[in-house]
């Protein structure tokens, strides 16, 4: 992964090299501000940079284009001409605006279409807030490169807070954003990668090492450090072009491997290293049955189609039960903090211990587990409880009665 272009604002590329095959791609994430604001008045130099970026890559398997571009094309064409690869759109929003009319300009210019509307599977509204839905979030493919891509897919937070049962880790410093959350895959072009995929799917719960019962006697053979010499030697004498470096260093890989297999002892855990999130204190039915009619609403509010009057009566359904429930949700938080604080007040002047018991409970917790482990003679640690305590009794024999008793006590004298 290699960073290949910041120098303009609101424009971060990033190249794709996969080593084995050479396969290179390329994806640029993109936010040009609104037409309104004073850094959004320049669209013409923010899609010139990326045309030349383009030119300048031209050579890679693909380049995406992706994020916040604040345009509306409405029902404008980004295809020049009728192509077999590329369907038509269907169109959600129909409204154009000024940065409309430049993002197809540089859609065509550069030979670009957008994936929105050409999936109406999973397609839907990529701003959707009080001022009203609207699509301004794209992702961008070169018209030859169009049948490789697939799913693709706009979430909404809604769906992804409902979908996960998130909603009770909603509060007032973690408000849903506005924008929805565009997805899709894509083929990459691979000659040398089917091994790799093959190997890789064999077992979908692979054994790691465990490394924290690494042997003292690991890679100490002589065996072991004898092959280890005979690599630096081959180093030494075999640097002159790139691929026998490659190939020392694939001896190299290998030999620690096969010794960690040999030495170091595997565990297969099918445990999820991802963390517990857990409810807000304050969340209760109220809040989830008004987050529930706003969710109602707001389909509503997506899937109108009607007249103009009755849009506008369904979207102000919307704002209101949205306007509800932030609402309803605030003044949950801060009756919560109130009687929060108002308990440890009281348990500061009634009952001092328990105040302080609870103040405790508000920062990290120590880990006050002792270890059951002991490293025994060989170098190999042991975790029965018997053969550590044993060991445990026989070093506080030597330390306080053993032979060099005397010894420490005149020290301390």
């Amino acid at each position: 992964i290699t960073e290949i272009d910041k120098s303009f604002d609101g424009a971060f590329g990033i190249k794709f090299t996969n080593l084995s095959s050479d396969t290179k791609f390329i994806i640029f994430v993109c936010y040009l501000p609104p037409e309104n604001s004073s850094r959004g008045r320049d669209a013409q130099s923010f899609f010139a940079h990326l045309l030349t970026q383009i030119y300048t890559y031209s050579d890679c398997d693909n380049i995406l284009l992706l994020g916040d571009f604040n345009s509306r094309i409405g029902a404008l064409s980004e295809t020049l001409c009728l192509t077999d690869n590329v369907p038509k759109r269907d169109i959600l929003d129909k409204s154009i605006n000024q940065h409309g009319h430049e993002f197809v300009e540089f859609l065509n210019e550069a030979k670009f279409c957008v994936l929105n509307g050409r999936f109406a599977l999973n397609d839907n509204f990529t701003s959707i807030s009080r001022k009203g839905k609207a699509v301004v979030d794209y992702i961008c493919v070169p018209h030859d490169s169009f049948n490789d891509f697939r799913n693709f897919k706009v979430l909404t937070t809604q769906d992804i807070v409902d979908n996960n049962n998130l909603q009770g880790l909603i509060g007032d410093k973690s408000k849903l954003p506005d924008h929805s959350v565009i997805t899709c895959e894509f083929k990459v072009t691979h000659c040398n990668l089917v091994n790799n995929t093959e190997s890789s799917n064999q077992s979908n719960t692979p054994s790691r090492h465990r490394l924290d019962r690494i042997p003292l006697d690991f890679m100490s053979s002589d065996l072991m450090r004898q092959t280890l010499l005979n690599l630096i030697g081959q180093i030494e004498h075999s640097r002159e072009t790139q691929e026998n470096v490659d190939k020392i260093y694939d001896n190299l890989c290998n030999l620690i491997i096969a010794e960690m297999d040999d030495k170091i002892p595997k565990t297969s855990s099918n445990k999820s290293n991802r963390r517990h999130k857990h409810t807000k204190p304050y969340w209760n039915d109220t809040l989830k049955d008004l987050w529930n009619a706003m969710r109602m609403r707001e389909k509503d509010f997506l899937a109108c189609t009607g007249n103009r009057h009755r849009k506008t009566a369904i979207r102000q359904e919307y704002i209101q039960a949205r306007d509800i429930f932030d609402k309803t949700l605030r003044k949950t938080e801060r009756e919560y903090r109130r009687l929060k604080a108002v308990d440890i007040e009281t348990m500061s002047t009634k009952n001092p211990s328990e105040f302080w018991e609870k103040i405790k409970k508000l920062g990290p917790t120590k880990d006050t587990t002792i270890p059951m482990e002991i490293i025994n003679e060989n170098g190999y640690p042991v975790r029965t409880e018997s053969d550590v305590l044993k060991k445990w009794r026989f070093d506080f024999q030597n330390l306080y009665n053993g032979s060099n008793s005397d010894e420490i006590q005149q020290r301390t004298l």
